[in-house]
C-alpha cells in the first residue's frame, strides 16, 4: 500500500495525541506516587520520550499502514501483516515500557510500571473508556508472563495502585 500524505497526516496526529495524553497522564499522577529520587531522572526521560521508535524508519511505516487500516476498520494483507509483526517486535524491545522485552525475566520496577500505567491510561482516554482498570484487569494481565514469576505480583499490584490513584483524582 502506498503511504498517502493523509494517512502519514492521520498518523502524526494521533501518535502525538497519544504521546501528549501519556504526558498529561503522568503530570496528574506524579504527585501522588511514591519513587526514589533516584529514579526520576530514568522516569521523566522514559515519559518525555514515550513511543519515539514509532517515528524511526524500522517503525514509522508499517505503523502507518496498521493506523489507517485500524481507522478504516480493514484488515491488513499478508505482507503489511509481516512487516507490522517485525515493526512490533521491534517496537516492543526497544521500548520500556512493554513487558514482551524481557522475554520472561523482567523484574519490578517502579519506573517501568508507572510508564506502564500512563500508556495504558493514555489510550482509555483515547477512546473514551474513562480508567484503564477494566482493560488491565483482562487484556492486560497476560502481560505478566513476561516477567519472572516471583515478580509478577509485584508489577500487577502497583500498576493496580496506579489505577486507584488516578480513579481517584
Amino acid at each position: 500500500m502506498k503511504i498517502t500524505d493523509e494517512m502519514n497526516k492521520y498518523y502524526f496526529e494521533r501518535t502525538d495525541k497519544h504521546i501528549r495524553n501519556v504526558c498529561e497522564v503522568f503530570l496528574k499522577i506524579i504527585g501522588d506516587v511514591d519513587i526514589d529520587i533516584t529514579d526520576h531522572n530514568e522516569l521523566y526521560f522514559n515519559i518525555a520520550n514515550h513511543d519515539s521508535n514509532k517515528f524511526s524508519e524500522e517503525e514509522r511505516e508499517p505503523y502507518t499502514i496498521f493506523t489507517w487500516k485500524m481507522k478504516n476498520k480493514e484488515k491488513l494483507t499478508p505482507e503489511e501483516q509481516e512487516n507490522f509483526n517485525k515493526a512490533w517486535k521491534h517496537h516492543y524491545m526497544n521500548e520500556t515500557h512493554h513487558p514482551e522485552r524481557h522475554q520472561g525475566n523482567g523484574v519490578f520496577s517502579k519506573v517501568e510500571c508507572i510508564e506502564i500505567f500512563c500508556d495504558l491510561q493514555a489510550m482509555s482516554i483515547e477512546f473514551n473508556e474513562g480508567s484503564c482498570r477494566k482493560f488491565f484487569e483482562t487484556k492486560w494481565q497476560d502481560k505478566l508472563q513476561y516477567y519472572k514469576e516471583g515478580e509478577r505480583e509485584k508489577v500487577r499490584s502497583y500498576i493496580s495502585n496506579l489505577i486507584d490513584i488516578w480513579e481517584s483524582l
